[in-house]
């Protein structure tokens, strides 16, 4: 049989067409969803909240969906390695919605899929197709409707994606007040 469709780490380490001039999100392995490309900081953040299985969590800051990837990721290892079955909610939430359409264009490549909508055309609602973690997209004004209560809360404030100014020094001349 392939061993590459069993194996992950055998596209990552010795693809044949794997080309040093090619972006990283151009790879296989990327775009099967087998890794996601994230700052130190940002795992750091997402271990820090010791998330568990049956959890509810809010990323309010989502940004493109590192953090609540990362989450989602965490919680279904805690559910593999405890062989749990408990449900976990997570809503991934930007103040622009750009942002939140990007998390909603990376949901079936990392695994997640439709499962429905909520009760408005605000709502898209995804489903991990292992592991017991779904994961909702909500704007400012569903979030705020909704009346949710969560376990945790994850704020990467400002919101305002200057966390990458180290890796894309240029855009801090597109910072603007508003």
């Amino acid at each position: 049989g392939n061993s590459s469709a069993t194996n992950p780490e055998s596209e990552i380490i010795s693809s044949p067409t794997m080309n040093q001039s090619k972006s990283i999100w151009s790879m296989k392995a990327w775009k099967k969803g087998y890794f996601e490309v994230q700052d130190a900081g940002s795992q750091f953040i997402v271990q820090s909240l010791q998330v568990q299985p049956g959890d509810s969590i809010l990323d309010y800051c989502a940004g493109n969906g590192g953090k609540t990837f990362g989450l989602a990721s965490a919680i279904r290892t805690q559910c593999l390695f405890s062989n749990s079955s408990q449900a976990s909610y997570i809503v991934a939430h930007d103040v622009v919605d750009e942002r939140l359409r990007q998390v909603k264009g990376s949901m079936s490549r990392v695994g997640f899929v439709p499962n429905g909508s909520g009760d408005s055309s605000d709502r898209d609602v995804y489903a991990a197709e292992r592991g017991n973690v779904t994961i909702e997209i909500m704007n400012s004004s569903t979030l705020e409707a909704s009346c949710l209560e969560f376990d945790a809360v994850l704020v990467d404030a400002p919101c305002s994606s200057s966390g990458v100014l180290r890796r894309r020094p240029s855009q801090r001349w597109e910072i603007t007040q508003q």
